[in-house]
């Protein structure tokens, strides 16, 4: 019986040791850093691989040519040796005679991104004003003819207010030729 005593004893021993261990491990396991995965604020992940976009290539624009500056109708020379554009200004009947005369008109040429400049020597003031319209015409050389896109502006003065405009037009293409633009200002 001693010797079966000594062996509850034994076991007796182990099995505290046992508790002992236990407990002291679940006491200390809130100090133990956590294996499990932490939540990571992270951009999200497309869900399929984006395509590049290709950077476009900037074009050069070819360098912009303005047409030459009118030729002077040469004394002694008749319309029918170049041709004629014409422009037709109808004002407001209240508008005064006086007023149509002080009007500016510019022809303008517009290039190929689409800007407008004014022609150097076809800028001026009515040739005639009569019944309510003023008439402007440039003569001009065989060697401007059929080129194009024109259009004739109206203003106050030089630098003033834009009173209207006219659509675009290509010149006349033969000698002889006369090319009627209208500009109606009448409300």
């Amino acid at each position: 019986m001693e010797q079966m005593l000594r062996k509850t004893a034994r076991w007796s021993g182990w099995m505290v040791v046992v508790v002992i261990a236990t407990a002291m491990a679940v006491a200390l396991l809130p100090l133990v850093p956590s294996a499990q995965a932490t939540e990571v604020n992270l951009p999200p992940r497309p869900t399929r691989t984006p395509t590049p976009t290709p950077t476009p290539t900037p074009t050069p624009h070819p360098t912009f040519v303005p047409p030459p500056s009118p030729e002077p109708r040469p004394a002694g020379s008749s319309a029918a040796d170049g041709a004629l554009i014409e422009l037709h200004v109808q004002f407001a009947p209240r508008l005064t005679a006086a007023a149509a005369w002080q009007v500016l008109t510019v022809v303008q040429w517009q290039d190929s991104a689409g800007g407008w400049h004014a022609v150097d020597g076809w800028q001026g003031t009515p040739d005639r004003v009569a019944g309510g319209t003023a008439t402007k015409v440039w003569w001009l050389p065989p060697s401007l003819f059929g080129r194009g896109p024109f259009r004739w502006v109206v203003v106050e003065q030089a630098g003033g207010q834009q009173l209207g405009r006219s659509a675009t037009f290509s010149l006349p293409s033969r000698a002889g030729d006369k090319l009627e633009i209208e500009v109606d200002l009448t409300p």
